[in-house]
């Protein structure tokens, strides 16, 4: 989720409060991995990852936090939410065959290296 700056010092604490309120609602959510929230000083925006193991425990997060109640000292006019949300699927790395060696000083066994992109 990308909230795009320059964002006011307000705006700023009162994304700070918002994180404080759904860290421990999103904590005990089946599926989910980590929030980490990135600051850039230039810009002033703000880039919160979210990592779950399934877009169904994405979805039960989005849940979670449309139904936490705000606390007293939010203000809804300055929680309108991301200015863009990216999902992107993590898969595992492709498993490479071991390649069994009959030199005399090489290992028996060695993995291949992973292919570089040149790109």
């Amino acid at each position: 989720m990308s909230f795009e700056g320059p964002l006011s010092q307000i705006r700023l604490d009162a994304e700070t409060t918002r994180r404080h309120r759904l860290e421990p609602a999103m904590a005990d959510r089946p599926g989910f991995v980590r929030a980490l929230t990135l600051w850039h000083p230039e810009t002033r925006g703000l880039l919160t990852l979210l990592v779950c193991t399934s877009l169904d425990s994405l979805e039960s997060l989005r849940r979670a936090a449309a139904s936490t109640p705000l606390l007293r000292t939010e203000d809804p006019a300055l929680l309108p939410g991301p200015d863009r949300v990216e999902l992107y699927t993590v898969v595992p790395p492709p498993r490479y065959p071991s390649v069994h060696s009959t030199h005399g000083s090489e290992p028996a066994d060695k993995t291949l290296p992973l292919p570089v992109d040149s790109a």
